[in-house]
């Protein structure tokens, strides 16, 4: 990370003047806390060394966290005294209302920096192993717990895609937040209606080749089913929409035969009842 990297954040930057500490050695805890969140929440920098695209994609996103972080302190300043707000000679302070801006401003940018990143790793999945630049990285990513916990671990693609359906602001823990309701969501849904197996194929998005847009309708409609039953306190499953989904499944036993090999399954496929003198329930 550098000052440079740091100031590319902010267009109207005023340059430092002579002998004045960068603004990287003002804020270097924020940068350290912002580096190692980009690694936990998003991908190691370490595996993406030798791809100065994708480092340069996880330095962005580190300086728009570290900014984030650091934005309550840089117009504070600490007095023998107390607390005091720097002097800002003829320039008028930004108000509270245009700082909340400010931090919301680089909030967006780091999930949707974060979601570029992501992409860009997997985008290339269905070429050929041979023309795939990412190949190894994305072996590697896919191991980087707890990174991949975020990414691959509900049927949502991106962060993006997560406040799209939830009609939700770009904020980066409340983000987080759903996708821990999320999970369980899913998870409830798994043993009830579309099976544990399949929800790990869902979540994986390495959707069997000839059904690709089979599987893409799936996760749109239930995408759309848990947001719809998440976004408010009192919400719960749609039950129309989930005999639908369950419908989908059934339609398509080539796309889903996993499903259809499921316990879950089964719950959708009763036993008939034969009378018979040896049935439990036998009457004339």
């Amino acid at each position: 990370m550098t000052d440079e990297i740091l100031l590319r954040q902010l267009p109207n930057f005023i340059a430092t003047g002579y002998n004045e500490t960068k603004l990287i050695d003002r804020i270097s805890p924020s940068v350290d806390i912002a580096s190692a969140w980009t690694d936990t929440h998003v991908s190691p920098r370490s595996i993406l060394e030798g791809f100065p695209e994708l480092t340069a994609m996880h330095d962005g996103i580190t300086a728009s966290r570290a900014l984030f972080l650091a934005a309550p302190l840089l117009d504070v300043t600490m007095h023998p005294n107390g607390l005091a707000v720097v002097n800002t000679d003829s320039m008028a302070p930004a108000s509270a209302e245009r700082s909340k801006e400010f931090r919301n401003a680089l909030d967006r940018q780091t999930i949707l920096s974060a979601d570029n990143l992501v992409n860009t790793i997997t985008a290339y999945e269905l070429l050929p192993y041979e023309e795939n630049p990412f190949n190894e990285i994305r072996k590697e990513w896919k191991k980087s717990y707890p990174a991949i916990n975020f990414w691959l671990g509900t049927v949502f693609q991106c962060l993006g895609q997560i406040i799209e359906f939830f009609h939700t602001s770009y904020d980066t823990a409340l983000v987080f937040h759903l996708i821990s309701k999320i999970k369980a969501r899913e998870n409830h849904i798994a043993e009830h209606y579309i099976s544990p197996e399949l929800l790990k194929i869902l979540r994986s998005k390495d959707f069997p080749d000839p059904y690709i847009v089979e599987y893409s309708s799936l996760v749109y409609v239930l995408m759309s089913a848990i947001a719809e039953s998440l976004r408010e306190p009192e919400s719960s499953l749609d039950p129309d929409k989930m005999r639908h989904i369950v419908q989908l499944i059934r339609s398509e036993p080539d796309a889903f035969a996993v499903w259809h090999l499921s316990a879950t399954a089964r719950l959708f496929d009763p036993p008939v009842f034969r009378n018979n003198k040896k049935s439990g329930g036998y009457f004339f």
